[in-house]
């Protein structure tokens, strides 16, 4: 076996936070008198726990605030917080922050070689794809036919609560997926006519009513000058500007998928050099939310199923809770290994070409997806990683960066 190199340490902070007597009593009337004045209702549990929230919040701020200049430029997670007791005559939390100091990523060598040199896209590959593309091209067509997946439905949404409108909105379209939740609006928009009307009860008493007001249908079309125009992409007016797009974006993809591998290497080279020590509580903590957050994406009776077979140790509960610690473990040390490149690597990224590169991605996007629901956060996650991703392969070989930042279109 492999002897690993050194291992990177965290650093538990922790603080007992505790409340009695007459200071909690005088937290609890504070902040029963702020909500009178907002015109909130709360009930007595409601109160005891949103006034700990309140006050528990403002020392995390200020802990997080005191270990930020203690710890300069270390990767702090999430704090944990803990409640030990809550009654309306004590309350006691303990709050943990897992701190990994950059001293402990200065051990990390990152002189990693990709496993080969970038290939720049042929003339001959750009054909094929384009070729492909003009021949059988999903155009969207208005249909009389009941909605079903894949379609594109157009409808207006009103949202109620107690015969008062709180929410219009007219011409939202929605792309139909296949979703195991029946109270998704993709479940909810299935199998719909045209000016078909409906509503839709929420847990908090609001009734939401949908109309469809049209249906789109990709039927699959050879594209031509006459009829390019039908695709409604922005700049795309002829086969030439599809050309010219569609090798841009090849380029783009191919360029993103080599720096993809490389990063993806240079993270398991790291990680398998490296010995990563990984605290149980924050292990636990993210296990219980990955396992909370696939149950809420199910519909209730599989997913109380499943809670029972967690609670009850069956095969199904063991199966998901493997799940959940491989793959919280594995984003734990990308987290941290990605972290380590973020911090040596220095990405210089302005406002500028962040709002550049989201206009281009989101045009390249609508292109090969037929989707533009890429956010702007989304966005600067992208461009961050290629970034740190370009910056690593400059160091490690020039060659292959200068190829693959010509054709990506970005640079250092």
């Amino acid at each position: 076996m492999k002897k690993r190199g050194k291992m990177i340490k965290y650093v538990l902070e922790t603080k007992t936070i505790e409340f009695k007597d007459k200071e909690w009593k005088q937290i609890q009337n504070n902040f029963l008198m702020e909500s009178i004045k907002e015109g909130k209702k709360i009930s007595p549990d409601q109160l005891i726990e949103e006034a700990f929230k309140s006050d528990t919040n403002k020392i995390v701020e200020s802990m997080g605030k005191e270990l930020k200049e203690k710890y300069l430029n270390c990767l702090a997670f999430s704090p944990i917080v803990v409640v030990e007791d809550i009654t309306k005559d004590k309350a006691k939390a303990v709050v943990t922050i897992v701190i990994y100091p950059k001293a402990e990523f200065d051990k990390i060598d990152i002189n990693i070689k990709p496993d080969g040199k970038y290939e720049m896209v042929t003339k001959g590959a750009i054909d094929e794809i384009y070729k492909k593309f003009v021949d059988d091209y999903p155009l969207l067509k208005e249909v009389e036919d009941q909605s079903k997946e894949n379609d594109y439905v157009r409808y207006n949404i009103s949202v109620s609560k107690d015969k008062k409108e709180i929410l219009s909105r007219k011409d939202l379209d929605k792309k139909i997926v296949k979703d195991e939740n029946p109270n998704s609006i993709n479940s909810q928009l299935m199998n719909r006519k045209v000016n078909e009307s409906f509503s839709v009860n929420t847990p908090e008493n609001e009734n939401i009513k949908i109309t469809v007001t049209k249906v789109f249908r990709p039927i699959k079309t050879k594209l031509t000058n006459d009829n390019i125009k039908e695709i409604k992409i922005e700049g795309i007016n002829t086969l030439d500007d599809l050309y010219n797009q569609l090798s841009m974006n090849l380029k783009n993809e191919m360029a993103s998928s080599y720096l993809l591998d490389y990063m993806k290497k240079a993270i398991e080279t790291v990680g398998n050099k490296y010995g990563f020590d990984l605290p149980p509580i924050l292990l636990d903590t993210q296990v219980n939310d990955f396992i909370k957050s696939k149950l809420a994406m199910l519909p209730p009776d599989k997913a109380n199923l499943l809670r029972n077979a967690i609670e009850n140790k069956q095969k199904d509960g063991y199966e998901i809770f493997d799940l959940a610690k491989t793959n919280v473990r594995n984003s734990l040390l990308d987290a941290i290994i990605e972290f380590t490149f973020s911090l040596l690597i220095k990405n210089k990224i302005t406002e500028k070409e962040a709002e550049e590169f989201y206009k281009s991605i989101k045009e390249k996007t609508l292109i090969s997806t037929g989707s533009n629901e890429l956010t702007k956060a989304q966005s600067d996650v992208i461009l961050a990683k290629q970034k740190a991703a370009l910056n690593l392969l400059y160091l490690n070989d020039k060659e292959s960066y200068e190829a693959v930042s010509k054709d990506l279109e970005l640079t250092i």
